[in-house]
């Protein structure tokens, strides 16, 4: 991944001389939307990290879970580096843009001009190790994809582009993990049965604990896409509610049963309309037990 170099970020604060050396250096005029629109990426930061509500004080953002996600601008990309410019409230202005009627033009224009990059995991090992991803899948299905975006740096805010889960699922068929691995990249993992969501979680905090550097850290949660439901969540809370349903079900089949035998031995009809004088719709079935 690129290192990433994004200036101004704990500062609403532009001076006309930022602005003067910017466009003097990189003939860049952060002051004319129409120069930097297409500039413009979307990153993301965890959202119990101290630092993001001192950024969102500042800046437009939007959340989804517990990541935050905020707009920079693009100003130079040389030699695996990329100098980033946040858009803050104070450009917004500049620019004669409402923070909400420009969070909606990122959506729409950011996943364009920066589509998000997906590749099997064996793929790019394979590119660092000089062999075939064929040697080292061995003919199984790839399982796990690394999910970034064009300018491989500060690549999970693709999480934030509008329509990325359902195109992730329609790529995989069907429901999967994701697991942010950095604030660079994230991993989805087809949910095929194998793999535990508490091991999921359990991946993404030792990856975070022993390879990750803290400022690349995005959290230490990972999430899970019920395609059927459209639903993104945080792995413990898909469990729990698969759990809740999973009893719900078996409690609606046993109240059938019980119903189906009570039919069986001829209780129903109980003789309770002719006894009671009340009609069946009336009773509650539960009381029979």
């Amino acid at each position: 991944m690129g290192a990433e170099n994004e200036q101004f970020t704990s500062s609403e604060n532009i001076s006309p001389l930022d602005v003067a050396k910017i466009k003097e250096q990189f003939d860049v005029d952060l002051m004319d939307f129409e120069n930097v629109k297409d500039r413009i990426i979307m990153t993301v930061s965890g959202s119990r990290k101290p630092e993001t509500a001192d950024m969102a004080a500042v800046r437009p953002y939007k959340t989804i879970e517990d990541m935050t996600f905020f707009y920079s601008v693009t100003v130079s990309q040389a030699h695996d580096e990329l100098l980033l410019i946040p858009v803050t409230n104070e450009v917004l202005r500049e620019w004669e843009i409402t923070p909400d009627d420009f969070i909606k033009f990122a959506d729409q224009t950011v996943p364009l001009t920066h589509p998000y990059t997906f590749q099997g995991m064996s793929e790019v090992l394979a590119d660092s190790l000089g062999v075939t991803s064929e040697e080292l899948t061995d003919g199984k299905p790839e399982v796990m994809f690394v999910v970034t975006n064009d300018l491989r740096c500060k690549g999970a805010g693709v999480l934030g582009y509008p329509g990325i889960f359902d195109e992730i699922s329609d790529k995989l068929g069907g429901d999967y993990f994701v697991l942010p691995s950095s604030i660079h990249e994230f991993l989805a993992v087809v949910d095929n049965g194998q793999f535990k969501p508490e091991d999921m979680e359990d991946m993404v905090v030792d990856v975070n604990s022993s390879v990750v550097a803290p400022k690349d850290r995005l959290t230490d949660h990972a999430y899970h896409y019920d395609a059927q439901a459209k639903l993104f969540e945080e792995v413990h809370e898909y469990d729990n509610r698969k759990e809740h349903e999973a009893a719900k079900k078996d409690k609606t089949e046993i109240e059938n049963n019980d119903e189906q035998q009570i039919v069986a031995n001829g209780y129903p009809d109980l003789r309770v309309n002719g006894v009671l004088g009340c009609s069946v719709e009336g009773l509650n079935m539960q009381m029979l037990f």
